[in-house]
This record gives structure tokens, sequence and C-alpha cells, in this order.
């Protein structure tokens, strides 16, 4: 199985020699499938054939990233600001209901959940600026997805303030000369 393991096309045999060591590399994929069982097979015209087999396991672990179509949202950039995608790394035979959060979704909202459909390893979903009027300064906000049994890596976003602080200034008319 070339997805699981990597073996050389061909291993030598010194004169006199009974067995070679052949180097079996386990390949990294990053999903989560499950522990397989791999097979490889030594073949020469003028030996018998001999299959064996190894178990790989998984060491990968349930992840759900989140990604953004931009890293800077302007405060004023409205319902559609940005465009977010939420992946996993699991089977994809069955759809996948996330939940959504924004650590401060008074500056940026996002969905309540969102759902990758059977199939799909990611699904869209839109990333909204809250313009609030008030001179409170550029903010970095993280979006997340959360499911039971996930590690979630969540996407941060830089959120620019387009308000400028007022400046009020009050004159006593009795005191002006």
């Amino acid at each position: 199985n070339p997805k699981k393991i990597l073996v050389p096309a061909t291993a030598s045999f010194a004169a006199g020699q009974s067995s070679v060591v052949v180097p079996i590399t386990a390949v990294e994929n990053t999903l989560v499938d499950g522990d397989v069982l791999a097979s490889f097979t030594a073949a020469n015209s003028a030996y018998l054939t001999s299959t064996n087999s190894i178990t790989v396991a998984d060491d990968d672990v349930p992840i759900l990233t989140v990604l953004a179509s931009t890293t800077l949202v302007l405060e004023n950039a409205g319902p559609n600001a940005a465009i977010g995608f939420v992946s996993r790394n699991t089977p994809t035979n069955s759809p996948l209901t996330v939940t959504l959060t924004s650590s401060d979704s008074s500056r940026l909202a996002v969905p309540a959940s969102v759902i990758i459909p059977a199939g799909s390893a990611s699904a869209a979903f839109s990333i909204a600026a809250i313009d609030n009027t008030v001179a409170d300064g550029s903010a970095q906000i993280n979006i997340t997805a959360s499911f039971s049994g996930f590690i979630s890596r969540p996407a941060r976003l830089t959120v620019q303030d387009d308000d400028t602080p007022a400046l009020t200034v009050s004159l006593n008319q009795g005191s002006i000369a």
C-alpha cells in the first residue's frame, strides 16, 4: 500500500547472503484514517515470492482548522467582510456540524454553526465586521470551530478601527473677553 508505507523497488543480496534488511518507511498523511494493515512483496523469477504485512499505526488526531480569506478586516466592511473556511482531517463519509465562535462578537460575527457536508473536507462561511462607531483601536480576533473530540486551530484576524476620537471644546460664555 504505497499510501501507507514506502519500500525500495529493489534489494540486492551479496554472494552467499540469505537475507537482507530492507527499510520500511511509514507515510505521514495528516489524516485521521485509523490503523491500516499494509502488505509488501518480494519477488524474483528464480525464487518463491514472499508477501508480508505490517500494521501502520495512525498517529493523527482529529483537527478542525479555520482559515480566512484575509487577515485584515476594516471595521466598516459589513456583513461579508471576509470568507471563513473550516476544514477537517477526518473521514468525510458523513456530514459534520461544527460550532463557530468569535473571541469578540462585538467586533466580528460568525454563524453559530456550519455543516461540512458528507464527501467534503471543508465548508465556507461569512465573517461580518461590526461597525460600532466607537474609537476603540484595532483588535485581534480569533475565529474558532469546535466539535467534541477535535482539536481547534483558529484563524486570527485583525479588525482595523475606522473611528477617530472626538474632541469636544466647551467655552464658558461668561469668561470670554
